[in-house]
């Protein structure tokens, strides 16, 4: 399935998913809602434990999710790979405004992906030469503001 949504996108050549047919967007759609072995919706969480084992198999530590706050505080909830889940306030990290990001979305609407050397997963391949232009520096600005940002928001 994921080949065939691959040759959709290069087909029509611009990748989008609202431009596959709609029998490939049906089944991807299908294959996604279905269940899984003991019958839960593949959409559903994870449990605790599942986080925990696939923690376990890749050698990492713990998973944190980050969640904005609705009234201007958010949180991150952490999953250790041992010991009892926690939270920690994450007082930047809320449902407002944010001018890093709002610069980045702006940025890269403006701007060539390849231009400012961000490599997308089935958009350009490493063969395809990056333009040699000097478009890409507001971008990276706006990148670097976003990740600066978003270190002192969530870190």
């Amino acid at each position: 399935m994921t080949t065939s949504w691959r040759i959709a996108g290069a087909t029509v050549g611009d990748g989008d998913p609202a431009t596959a047919s709609a029998a490939l967007r049906h089944a991807v759609a299908t294959a996604l809602a279905g269940t899984d072995a003991q019958g839960r919706s593949r959409l559903d969480p994870p449990t605790v434990a599942e986080i925990r084992a696939a923690l376990a198999k890749l050698g990492s530590d713990a998973l944190v999710y980050l969640v904005p706050g609705d009234q201007g505080v958010g949180a991150a909830v952490v999953v250790p790979v041992d010991g009892e889940p926690m939270w920690v306030s994450l007082p930047q990290l809320a449902r407002r405004p944010a001018a890093p990001l709002e610069r980045f979305v702006a940025a890269a609407v403006t701007s060539d992906s390849r231009t400012a050397g961000i490599r997308h997963r089935d958009l350009v391949s490493d063969d395809e030469p990056v333009p040699a232009t000097g478009a890409g520096a507001t971008f990276e600005q706006a990148l670097d503001g976003l990740c600066s940002w978003a270190w002192s928001a969530a870190v």
